[in-house]
């Protein structure tokens, strides 16, 4: 009868140990890479959300500024002078420092 070497069990046990972590290890990489795909997803989408409430927003405020430069020419170009004259004299006060 053949005694098994302690030496050669020892290895075996080993090398099963070590395919038992390469197993949990690749596991672990694959949960690790499905969560991080999720949460990109995820804040993917929540930038979307954001972008899209943004520009709606945007367009409402262009069409409310259409319908008030319509509904008040005159106010709306004396506004713009008087912001253009403000920004000159700003301009010119700073210039001369």
């Amino acid at each position: 009868m053949a005694e098994k070497d302690p030496l050669r069990e020892e290895l075996n046990n080993l090398n099963d140990d070590i395919k038992r972590l390469r197993s949990d290890v690749s596991g672990l990489t694959g949960a690790v890479g499905e969560l991080a795909e999720e949460r990109v997803g995820r804040a993917r989408q929540s930038v979307r959300n954001g972008a899209d409430s943004v520009r709606e927003q945007g367009w409402h405020l262009r069409e409310r500024s259409r319908k008030e430069i319509a509904a008040r020419p005159f106010v709306t170009v004396l506004a713009a002078v008087g912001v253009g004259v403000a920004l000159a004299k700003l301009y010119d006060f700073a210039s001369r420092r």
